[in-house]
């Protein structure tokens, strides 16, 4: 059994896994990921235990439901848990009936990046042919090309009008941060 916690400031132990799981230009500063969990009510950042209280690891997704999409932008789980199905969980807690869950990852290139496409085929997502590229995290960033993978439960790939509408949801909302000249709230 998990407990999960919905967390508009990460705990000690969530940024540490977040900082250490992925590279500064993968990820937010701590004040943007507060600001964002404190302002967008389609932002959800989850922290979830084992019953027992020990830490497991971290889910921050979006949910556009009047597209009946969901985006995860983040998924971690603790070093010494993994492969114990604690990241399948986690993706089943938030499967929701006739929407579609995409993200995206990096193209494989060694055994890391081999290692995360197949987990996340063992759960069932599937490759998109569309293509992708992240708007930095941080000003004067670059953007990093990317694949994204799709699930839904009807088992068929996401549409291209679903790829298109997740694009338009990373630029105007997730990543809306670079399309101010300041960059302010990094």
């Amino acid at each position: 059994m998990l407990r999960v916690r919905r967390a508009r400031i990460p705990s000690r132990e969530a940024t540490e896994l977040y900082e250490k799981a992925f590279p500064f230009h993968e990820r937010r500063s701590r004040e943007h990921h507060i600001s964002k969990a404190a302002t967008e009510p389609d932002f959800y950042t989850m922290e979830v235990d084992t019953e027992c209280g020990e830490f497991v690891g971290i889910l921050y997704y979006w949910h556009w439901e009047q597209h009946a999409l969901l985006f995860v932008e983040h998924l971690a789980i603790v070093p010494h848990l993994r492969g114990r199905g604690y990241g399948h969980k986690l993706l089943r807690l938030i499967e929701l009936p006739e929407t579609c869950i995409m993200l995206e990852i990096e193209p494989v290139t060694d055994t890391l990046t081999a290692r995360r496409l197949n987990f996340y085929e063992s759960a069932g997502f599937v490759r998109l042919p569309y293509p992708h590229v992240q708007l930095p995290y941080h000003c004067g960033g670059e953007p990093v090309v990317l694949e994204l993978l799709s699930r839904q439960s009807n088992g068929l790939p996401a549409t291209p009008t679903q790829a298109a509408i997740l694009e338009q949801m990373l630029h105007t909302q997730v990543m809306s941060h670079i399309r101010e000249k300041s960059c302010g709230g990094e």
